[in-house]
């Protein structure tokens, strides 16, 4: 593939750029690349990412006459060793709580959506048919844990009963399932603290719970700030393991988790880390932000909404 545009550089000169695309099999023999870690088909969820194929990238910058080359580059990407899901765990809608569950919820295309649990708010209060009415929303259903998520085994995370309270629960759910993920994976905790090499990606968003609290800074505690800071997804995983590697939460809406997952195999490849542990958690406990998405016309009344959909 051959690209030609405009560069400050190459105008400087009078000429312009371009970027030469070949396979790394033109330029070296072929050779197989055993994988370390084959996929085991008792697991469904277990898999690997297959990785691009490597390229090799050329900039020539030259007079637009084409007379005389004035500058080249050259940079060949080696190839790299494979990358393995080693362990897994989740608390999903409709009692999905492992990964079997959750392959079997998907592989029957099940719909999670049921009417607004009254634990949360009174949507019955906030719905209106007219999508822009101003504070109200125009779905009767959503996908919502069976579980009660204000239960949290506060003293099992060495987190005191008064921090908990100030604690977002999307937090909590992301501090329970990164502990079952490990169990899962059959790693050894102990051998596991004080690296470097383990990182934290966390996908996340808009806090519910922070606007609550902020509602009465009065009855806060002292731990409102950083127990509600959505930096604290990744950072609150990589302080209760010990971990001192990269610890990063994203936030890129409905792909927020996504980008995580990138940002890991990105930092694996690159040799930052040796183990990434990727995470993601939403909770809806407002009506707030379901009235702010259906007034700009995300929201449906009948039919389900899909995440990154069009």
């Amino acid at each position: 593939m051959r690209r030609w545009s405009a560069h400050p550089i190459a105008r400087d000169w009078g000429g312009a750029w371009r970027v030469d695309l070949r396979p790394l099999s033109e330029l070296i023999p072929s050779r197989s690349c055993s994988n370390p870690h084959p996929a085991h088909s008792s697991h469904p969820i277990s898999s690997h990412l297959t990785l691009p194929t490597c390229f090799q990238f050329t900039l020539q910058i030259c007079r637009r006459d084409d007379h005389s080359l004035l500058t080249m580059k050259e940079h060949t990407q080696p190839p790299v060793a494979s990358i393995a899901i080693i362990g897994a765990s989740c608390q999903l809608p409709s009692g999905v709580d492992n990964t079997n569950a959750l392959w079997d919820f998907c592989s029957k295309a099940q719909c999670s959506a049921r009417p607004y649990p009254e634990s949360r708010f009174k949507s019955a209060h906030y719905y209106h048919p007219a999508a822009h009415k101003q504070g109200h929303f125009n779905v009767r259903a959503g996908s919502f844990l069976d579980r009660d998520i204000s239960s949290f085994d506060a003293a099992f995370f060495n987190i005191t009963a008064t921090e908990a309270v100030s604690m977002d629960p999307q937090q909590r759910l992301l501090l329970e399932c990164a502990f079952t993920a490990l169990e899962n994976a059959g790693l050894d905790l102990n051998e596991l603290s004080g690296k470097s090499d383990i990182g934290v990606f966390a996908g996340g968003s808009k806090s519910d719970y922070d606007a609550l609290i902020n509602l009465d800074q009065f009855t806060a505690t002292h731990y409102a700030a950083t127990g509600n800071a959505m930096t604290m997804f990744a950072n609150r995983v990589s302080y209760f393991f010990n971990w001192r590697g990269p610890s990063i939460t994203i936030d890129t809406a409905c792909s927020s988790s996504l980008s995580a997952l990138h940002a890991a195999v990105q930092s694996l490849r690159h040799g930052e880390c040796s183990t990434a542990l990727v995470g993601g958690s939403f909770l809806q406990l407002s009506p707030m932000l379901l009235s702010h998405m259906a007034a700009i016309g995300y929201m449906h009344q009948t039919l389900p909404i899909f995440c990154l959909s069009s």
